[in-house]
């Protein structure tokens, strides 16, 4: 960050100066020596972190207090530049008070003002703090830059969440902490393009799969409770990497479909309506449809391929009947009965060849 004090000196000569200035035990700006000056290219910005000296603003917030420079501050958040300005623009010394804000959040803003490190480990004097607390740490302060318009801070804070989440979201998601991380970002940010949320969205749906192989229910729990972040997921997910998409005319063959029907009906025109009574089995309901992923988990738990419904009829049968060629080509692999003869129907289906 530019340091608007590294180009400052304060020249003395023995015409000007008769006495050296004064400086108390007490101030954090340690004295000169009598080979440099007050200010220097050396000398760190951080060194006037809460410290009373030039200062015209004292920062109050949950029973604390920091010493502040509006120049300093204003320089860096737009916030403060549009409170300051006005009536209190002229004030030689003045005295703000944030309510309702993370106190370990405000401090590390200060601190990032100055140059110091905004961290949660420098704030707590902790070399390793559990990950699961570093970043919901590093989503408060993130959250305090955003509503104090202060960029830098906002930026520094993305790039520490995306390294240490990118690599610990299974550890977290397996302790179960990542939903508490997902909730606090999510309930204390609006946009739909918010930095934050764009991030956790782009590392769950990294982990995505194996998140809902381990524990599903917990998964299905979250997207329940933060519709917010099942959207973004939802539209974030890269396309299905072999969509399904009807086959060209070149490679449809017309075959004939044989359905049986053990009680005679008048017409071959049947009237095979989506509100016809319920009596058929689930895998009927799956192939009649279309849903493909379903009737394979149905074929995987064990439901017989040719299952009956209550009046003879088969999955197969209803696929064929609607149109759903992916399911007849699905059914048929895995041994569906297609020499049944009672009712010849003409239908389409891919070529099985």
């Amino acid at each position: 960050m530019f340091n608007i004090f590294s180009r400052l000196k304060l020249r003395r000569s023995r015409d000007d100066i008769t006495s050296p200035p004064e400086y108390s035990a007490m101030d954090p700006v340690s004295s000169p020596s009598s080979n440099t000056t007050l200010f220097s290219n050396q000398q760190s910005l951080s060194r006037f972190f809460n410290s009373p000296l030039f200062s015209d603003l004292t920062i109050r917030f949950s029973g604390k207090e920091i010493h502040a420079h509006k120049i300093i501050i204003c320089s860096q958040s737009a916030w403060f530049a549009a409170a300051f300005e006005g009536k209190f623009s002229e004030a030689p010394k003045y005295t703000l008070e944030l309510k309702d804000d993370d106190p370990i959040s405000i401090e590390a803003m200060f601190r990032f003002f100055y140059n110091l490190p905004p961290t949660p480990q420098a704030l707590s004097h902790t070399s390793s703090p559990p990950t699961n607390l570093l970043l919901l740490s590093l989503v408060k302060i993130y959250i305090t830059a955003d509503k104090y318009d202060v960029p830098l801070l906002r930026t520094s804070m993305i790039t520490s969440f995306t390294h240490t989440a990118s690599s610990s979201c299974l550890q977290l998601w397996n302790e179960g902490s990542l939903p508490e991380i997902i909730k606090t970002i999510y309930s204390n940010t609006v946009a739909r393009n918010d930095a934050m949320r764009k991030t956790i969205v782009e590392t769950c749906v990294e982990n995505f799969e194996m998140m809902r192989r381990d524990t599903p229910d917990a998964l299905r729990r979250l997207l329940e409770e933060t519709p917010d972040f099942s959207a973004d997921i939802l539209m974030a997910m890269p396309p299905s990497s072999s969509p399904w998409t009807p086959p060209s005319p070149s490679k449809i063959v017309e075959q004939e479909v044989e359905v049986y029907v053990p009680s005679p009906i008048p017409s071959i025109h049947v009237n095979r309506s989506l509100n016809r009574p319920n009596t058929k089995t689930e895998l009927h309901t799956a192939a009649e449809h279309g849903k493909l992923g379903r009737c394979r988990t149905l074929l995987n738990g064990g439901v017989p391929v040719d299952i009956l419904d209550q009046e003879g009829e088969t999955p197969l049968h209803f696929a064929a009947w609607f149109g759903r060629a992916e399911v007849v080509k699905l059914l048929v692999e895995r041994g569906a009965d297609v020499d049944k003869r009672k009712l010849p129907v003409r239908a389409l289906k891919p070529s099985l060849a």
